[in-house]
């Protein structure tokens, strides 16, 4: 049997609330792939498993830029890190005509971060199209999972020649499934010849920061460090800042039933060149999205073995749904909510109509959910169901219950002061 690892290399490592078991077995595990560990701050993985090649446009020319000015202190943690590349193989002396210029970042425990300014060779660099997963998706790939571990490569953009992203997350049902996946990814780093930063590294943890968001074993939080800086946002004096914050808070509206409605005054700040008079709707609405997003719900992740319910609103102010599934004790947990602002021809249509429009606009906003699946609609609008079931629909309502025939639903009434999940729009006066 596989000794457990050394208490002094184990002290380096984070590990989550777990019983002495699986702590012994863990141990155990790490022993037994000891060297894709750099432990001692010495050395770096290089795998030949691939290489990556910069292609540059055609008729481009060799860039060279002058170096940056630094100072002494900086002169010198240069001339270190330069010394230590070269030693460990990633870097070689060279009369290249192409050069970039080194810039020094400074980290929060004052140490500094040596980065270099490729942004004119990125100007001439022919992009690789290859189609990166959405982040919606990749969240909804951990499942159930209520275990995490973080994997962070030492140097990782060094182990690839110019490889990207150098963390791995690990995500299990249990303590036991844990180990077992563990092993299978230091199988894969072992084959590899990749190197991991024990002290950046953790395990068994029952949260993970993930893309911008906090992944729990309950489900998916807003990332706390992201929301202070929303929170500390000063109110905006230019259009340029008024799209700033937007676009931060943007990046959280999965979590905000309402969004675009509740938003609305600050997009129509940005719909000219010129500085519109901040307003107390302005105000009321920044401030707004400031409070839900500090006190935003857990999400759930998305069980594709259960069915999910799809609760839609419309009103005069816009569009509003929440994909939802029941749990355990028969409690709707919402998924994602999502909104959007009427066009301007749609702010003429029929209660009925507009209630129907807000199925299709909702249906295809979460199609990767609901394809294949069977599902419940949830309307506070009884007229609906008798529209969509029309025997000689025409125009647009026959458009769009072709859209429908693909999926496999039905529609459930919940009068509106019962459905007050999804009844906000009209409230909101905007």
């Amino acid at each position: 049997m596989v000794e457990p690892l050394e208490k002094h290399l184990f002290s380096k490592l984070e590990v989550g609330e777990v019983d002495k078991k699986i702590i012994i077995e863990l141990r155990r595990l790490l022993n037994k792939y000891k060297e894709i560990f750099d432990w001692e701050n010495d050395a770096i993985g290089h795998t030949k498993l691939l290489k990556h090649k910069i292609i540059i446009e055609d008729n481009a020319h060799p860039i060279s830029h002058r170096p940056y000015r630094i100072n002494p202190i900086e002169a010198e943690y240069l001339q270190k890190e330069l010394d230590k590349y070269c030693k460990l193989g990633v870097i070689a002396p060279s009369n290249s005509p192409w050069a970039a210029p080194v810039i020094l970042v400074k980290k929060k425990n004052g140490d500094y971060r040596m980065v270099i300014d490729y942004r004119k060779l990125n100007a001439i660099t022919k992009k690789d199209a290859y189609p990166l997963p959405r982040i919606d998706d990749l969240l909804d790939t951990l499942g159930k999972a209520k275990i995490f571990s973080a994997l962070d490569m030492r140097a990782g953009f060094h182990q690839v020649p110019l490889e990207q992203d150098n963390d791995l997350n690990v995500y299990s049902l249990n303590h036991h499934q844990h180990l077992n996946h563990l092993e299978q990814v230091f199988q894969c780093i072992l084959a590899a010849n990749l190197k991991l930063n024990p002290e950046k590294c953790f395990f068994f943890k029952d949260h993970l920061k993930f893309l911008g968001y906090m992944v729990t074993k309950d489900g998916i939080q807003t990332d706390p460090s992201k929301i202070e800086k929303i929170v500390n946002y000063p109110i905006p004096k230019s259009i340029t800042q008024v799209r700033a914050f937007l676009g931060l808070a943007s990046y959280y509206r999965r979590f905000i039933k309402n969004f675009a409605a509740i938003a609305r005054p600050l997009h129509d700040q940005t719909k000219t060149s010129k500085n519109i008079p901040w307003t107390q709707k302005t105000t009321d609405s920044f401030e707004k999205l400031k409070q839900l997003l500090t006190t935003a719900p857990v999400l759930a992740r998305p069980d594709f073995n259960k069915p999910f319910l799809l609760v839609t609103d419309a009103s005069k102010s816009g569009l509003g749904c929440i994909l939802t599934q029941l749990d355990e004790n028969g409690h709707e947990h919402p998924i994602v909510f999502a909104s959007r602002a009427l066009k301007a021809n749609e702010a003429n249509y029929a209660a009925t109509k507009l209630e129907c429009l807000a199925v299709i606009w909702a249906v295809k906003q979460f199609r990767p959910y609901l394809l294949g699946q069977k599902f419940t609609i949830i309307t506070d609008h009884s007229a609906l169901n008798g529209l969509l079931k029309a025997s000689n629909p025409t125009g647009i309502i026959a458009r769009w219950i072709t859209i429908l025939t693909e999926y496999e639903f039905e529609i459930k009434y919940r009068p509106g002061r019962v459905n007050e999940s999804a009844d906000f729009l009209s409230r909101l006066g905007y």
